[in-house]
């Protein structure tokens, strides 16, 4: 996954890392789009990098603006996703220097564009509403009682075509895409048609893959009648 990259044009790629333990950050905003009234948007702003002597207020007051403009008209999404993107970047924003620094290249500097591969903190636990929504929908498909263990996260991708979508961990007794089938039914009952899910099995992968074991470390535990290793 793609994350663009803002750097002031002062900053060469060999200064990068001294600007990053002097305590500079790469910082990605969160802002809200409705359109039409009816479908109510989350993109993630690129990856800002913010010197550690800046203050990042016009950063984050650009993406409120947005918010306060855009955000608020969708119904009934409209004003519980503006709400949560002002907190967030009231709150400093996301952080994803790790990641962004994991991955950078001098080619990907020059392009402003980096490519995450090593994962660090991809993943954003649920805020305290979209839990709720998670755990409602959990009782309807804990009555089928296929589903041992259900995991979420959001994943977040700095990029501007992209809303952040949920990643949902999932094992279970019955096969793996009728584990999908039934969870997404439910999960459709407590959210709007446009919401991303992303499907992955917790029954069956690879001990190396740093996707899912970020997943199992940075998600919220949604059901979990069985122990994930």
């Amino acid at each position: 996954m793609e994350t663009k990259l803002i750097i002031p044009n002062s900053i060469s790629f060999e200064q990068l890392n001294i600007e990053i333990e002097k305590g500079a950050k790469f910082i990605a905003y969160s802002y809200c789009l409705s359109i039409l009234f009816a479908v109510t948007l989350k993109p993630i702003s690129p990856a800002y990098l913010i010197l550690s002597n800046e203050n990042n207020s016009k950063y984050k007051s650009k993406y409120n603006l947005l918010t306060k403009l855009f955000g608020w008209w969708g119904i009934p999404w409209g004003p519980i996703e503006s709400l949560k993107s002002l907190r967030t970047n009231n709150a400093g924003g996301i952080d994803i220097t790790n990641d962004v620094m994991s991955n950078i290249t001098a080619e990907a500097f020059k392009n402003r564009a980096v490519c995450i591969e090593i994962i660090h903190d991809i993943f954003s636990k649920l805020d305290k509403s979209t839990k709720y929504e998670f755990l409602k929908s959990a009782k309807i498909i804990e009555e089928n009682r296929n589903i041992k263990s259900m995991i979420v996260g959001i994943l977040y991708v700095s990029n501007e075509q992209s809303a952040p979508h949920y990643v949902v961990g999932l094992s279970g007794k019955s096969d793996y895409q009728t584990n999908c089938n039934e969870v997404e039914v439910a999960l459709y009952k407590r959210f709007r048609k446009h919401v991303k899910f992303e499907f992955i099995n917790l029954d069956n992968f690879d001990e190396d893959d740093e996707y899912v074991l970020k997943l199992i470390e940075q998600g919220d535990t949604i059901i979990s009648k069985d122990s994930i290793q």
